[in-house]
């Protein structure tokens, strides 16, 4: 016969004591196509050694010199060997075949027939690569199943699965056990059990999916119930899984605790409750100072809705009375981690004015760093009106019976809003009373304030047109002109207000000549905010009281401040 086209190496370990029974098999393995790489031992030992090596077929006498192939079969079985074990020999008994096949071998030929070697050889390799297959195959689902037990035992929650044509749980991990506080086999033994440990506010909801969806409709949070009577919150999803055909023949699901999230969440709301419905205003910013929340009494007070403020700064409530020192004293505290409380004058939606007893509390992170402030704060505007102390606070100047500079600045503030609406012009009249020198300083104690008392009427009998008049300080007084054309009609009502004090002012028996200082600023040339038509106002007051004495003046920019003295809006 001749050589195959195409040979197959084959690595053969020949347990043979005959070199010419060596030379026929290797000559038969040539005829089937075979290129065999062989090594002839006829010892025992030099098979133990030679069993070191990979051979892909070990071919055996059966009978040799002090061994036979039931040896050889004990050693491979001692290497843990799964070779293809074929013993070629002469005639023996039919029970010694039977017990070699028995021991291992995987079949027995007779040296006679080496016809059917290649056969044999061919079917053995072929079943020893099944062998070996079906081992790794083996091998990786053991691994692919301790994987999936180290994954599932490490998963935060329950994994579990159902086969939903018999309706039983096939896996569920340890955390059943952890989450529920009971034996996974009860589980296993009755499906409906499940059922049993649900809370009994929820069994309704939870039965009503299973029944309407089955297991692959469980989608939702319950509570269950431990055997010690406690709850846990859980959170359940469920996905089907199809076969080939793509019909769902499990289910699987992942449960979870979310007990803590829950109460995290209920107490976040029943903060939010209390926020909410607390009588005290309560407003959060940023550390920025941008409004993130307001609650309702905010809202009722102010009459701003949450969405109206909610972006902004805290100063949409400004009224514009109290200094600048106010807020770097309140800042101050606020940036050093301190906790702000004092009184603040604030203004309404509706532009009315309210006083709010606040408290600003920085909040800090966990790393201590300040990340939002808290104010809540009273309305005491009822309970400030009532108190006959703060009569100067709420509006009228007790000496005079004019304004003080409460309801000054609130008026001019509203008037500001309708010059703004109207593009109407709008003056400041700063009208100043230099009563130093007149007489000495023990008669000027009570003889000073009825002069004073005596130059306000006539102030206001000479200032019809103004709107707002007050006394802001001791020897001030400052008046809103509105309506006004240009500054010649402005100049008129200036001078006459001087002339009017031409005539002596009379108090006590006294008859003394008063000497105004009046200065004017004009909105929105000389400012278009409270503070900045007041304090220009004051500065030309100063300017004329240094350069004339008496007389009137508008103010412009070189102007600056005289004696040292501050201006009214400090």
């Amino acid at each position: 016969m001749e050589p195959h086209a195409s040979t197959i190496h084959l690595k053969v370990l020949l347990v043979e004591d005959s070199e010419d029974d060596a030379f026929l098999l290797m000559r038969e393995l040539r005829k089937g196509g075979y290129s065999p790489e062989y090594r002839q031992v006829d010892c025992l030992s030099d098979v133990e050694t030679a069993l070191s090596e990979s051979w892909d077929l070990v071919l055996s006498d059966y009978s040799l010199p002090g061994f036979t192939a039931l040896d050889v079969l004990r050693l491979l079985g001692r290497f843990a060997l799964d070779l293809p074990f074929i013993v070629v020999s002469g005639a023996v008994g039919e029970e010694t075949v039977i017990n070699t096949i028995h021991a291992g071998a995987h079949n027995y030929i007779m040296k006679d027939n080496l016809a059917r070697l290649n056969s044999a050889v061919e079917r053995e390799l072929g079943e020893a690569e099944g062998r070996r297959q079906r081992r790794r195959a083996e091998l990786a689902l053991q691994q692919s199943e301790e994987h999936f037990r180290q994954l599932a035992g490490n998963i935060d929650g329950v994994l579990w699965l159902i086969d939903l044509d018999e309706e039983r749980m096939i896996y569920v991990n340890p955390g059943f056990e952890q989450i529920w506080e009971r034996p996974a086999t009860t589980l296993f033994g009755a499906l409906d059990e499940f059922l049993d440990f649900v809370h009994p506010e929820d069994y309704d909801r939870i039965e009503s999916i299973l029944v309407e969806k089955g297991w692959v409709g469980l989608n939702d949070e319950y509570r269950i119930q431990r055997p010690d009577g406690s709850e846990r919150w859980l959170a359940t999803h469920s996905f089907p899984i199809r076969d080939e055909s793509g019909r769902i023949y499990r289910c699987a699901g992942l449960t979870r605790d979310v007990t803590a999230r829950k109460q995290a969440e209920q107490e976040r709301e029943k903060l939010f409750r209390a926020l909410e419905q607390t009588a005290d205003m309560v407003m959060i910013t940023n550390r920025d100072g941008v409004i993130e929340y307001v609650n309702a009494a905010f809202e009722d007070v102010t009459g701003y809705q949450r969405q109206d403020v909610t972006g902004k700064q805290p100063s949409i409530l400004s009224s514009g009375i109290q200094d600048p020192d106010f807020f770097t004293r309140m800042w101050r505290a606020l940036t050093n981690g301190l906790p702000f409380t004092d009184l603040f004058i604030n203004r309404r939606k509706d532009g009315d004015l309210y006083y709010e007893a606040k408290t600003i509390t920085p909040v800090r992170d966990e790393h201590g760093d300040v990340t939002h402030f808290v104010a809540t704060g009273k309305d005491v505007t009822r309970r400030l009106a009532r108190q006959e102390s703060l009569q100067h606070l709420v509006g009228r100047d007790a000496l005079t019976g004019l304004g003080n500079r409460v309801l000054f600045v609130e008026r001019l503030s509203r008037g500001l809003l309708s010059a703004r609406r109207t593009n109407e012009s709008l003056a400041v009249m700063c009208v100043g009373i230099d009563l130093s020198g007149l007489l000495g300083e023990a008669q000027m104690e009570d003889l000073g304030e009825r002069l004073l008392t005596a130059a306000a009427h006539r102030i206001k009998k000479n200032l019809d047109r103004a709107e707002g008049l007050a006394r802001l300080k001791r020897e001030q007084f400052a008046a809103i002109i509105s309506g006004v054309d240009d500054s010649a009609e402005l100049e008129v009502i200036a001078q006459q207000l001087i002339d009017a004090f031409s005539e002596p002012v009379e108090a006590d028996g006294y008859q003394l000549f008063l000497t105004l200082s009046v200065g004017i600023s004009v909105f929105p040339n000389d400012g278009e905010e409270t503070e900045s038509l007041m304090r220009h106002a004051e500065t030309a007051m100063q300017h004329t009281r240094a350069t004339d004495r008496a007389g009137y003046g508008f103010f412009n920019s070189g102007m600056s401040f005289s004696r040292g003295e501050k201006p009214l809006s400090s």
